[in-house]
């Protein structure tokens, strides 16, 4: 297993840093789970108004060297 970084840009450049990290097999499964949060994210900003879909997950290893980006609205 190894540990991936979800952080989120948006079109503001606003960074959130994920500090823990998730375990996943592989960066596969880490993408997989990106769109399935970026779906979350996307329903609950509907429910209350505030559709944002420039944002991105930015997927990195433990060094910080960003692996993927997941734009939410692929998601």
């Amino acid at each position: 297993m190894q540990r991936f970084y979800f952080h989120i840009r948006d079109d503001s450049w606003l960074f959130v840093e994920d500090t823990e990290g998730s375990l996943f097999p592989d960066l596969n499964a880490a993408i997989a789970e990106a769109l399935v949060s970026a779906r979350w994210i996307l329903n609950d900003d509907i429910r209350v108004g505030k559709i944002k879909p420039d944002r991105e997950f930015e997927i990195t290893d433990d060094k910080g060297n960003i692996l993927k980006k997941v734009v939410f609205k692929d998601a």
